[in-house]
């Protein structure tokens, strides 16, 4: 039981930690595109800003034998977080320079 306690916590900071690294380098990429006004620096604040959204949604997974409800249900989280995902690093991947 102090696993699942544990390991669900873990889960939630890390995704949770991942989810405002990934904004913070969003930030900066939108930052640089105020300055400068290059459309890269804005496709790529996007992609980011996809994957941060991505981790959050995925942050709030709740896998327990003694809960099992969360925000959403499990596909429904789990689809959101990989099209969110997905879309965020085609646009990171595709964008220029």
């Amino acid at each position: 039981m102090w696993f699942d306690f544990i390991t669900q916590n873990l889960h939630f900071g890390l995704n949770l930690l991942v989810a405002l690294v990934f904004f913070a380098v969003s930030w900066l990429y939108f930052d640089s595109w105020r300055t400068a006004r290059a459309i890269r620096s804005l496709i790529k604040a996007a992609g980011f800003v996809l994957l941060s959204l991505s981790f959050l949604v995925h942050s709030t997974l709740v896998e327990s034998i003694i809960i099992s409800s969360s925000l959403l249900p499990p596909q429904t989280n789990f689809l959101i977080f990989l099209a969110l995902q997905a879309l965020g690093l085609i646009l990171i991947a595709t964008s220029p320079g």
